[in-house]
């Protein structure tokens, strides 16, 4: 499946604005002067690996993964570690688009 160029960009970024905004407390830099701080950090990064525990409240339901991210500037891949049930599903991108790779 094929899914907009865009997403992996949105995606890291989301996902650095969410870590942002989970630590997010009174005073302080506004959380776009947080997102422009913590977006030059990464300015200089040439490739990334990450882990990540994620939960999605859809409907008044909840549900937990967690993830595993590596790429570089020209890719990447997120493959879902837990739980059991999706563990090794996966979607990678690159210059062409955004792929699911993996499935269970």
């Amino acid at each position: 499946m094929h899914l907009a160029k865009g997403v992996p960009k949105k995606l890291l970024t989301l996902t650095l604005a969410c870590a942002l905004l989970s630590g997010c407390g009174a005073g302080g830099a506004s959380a776009t002067d947080q997102v422009d701080e913590v977006r030059a950090s990464y300015d200089c990064m040439t490739a990334y690996t990450a882990s990540a525990a994620l939960t999605a409240n859809c409907n008044g339901r909840v549900y937990s993964y967690e993830a595993d991210f590596s790429g570089d500037l020209t890719g990447g891949v997120m493959t879902v570690t837990a739980p059991e049930n999706l563990s090794g599903c996966s979607v990678s991108w690159d210059e062409d688009g955004t792929y699911w790779t993996g499935s269970r």
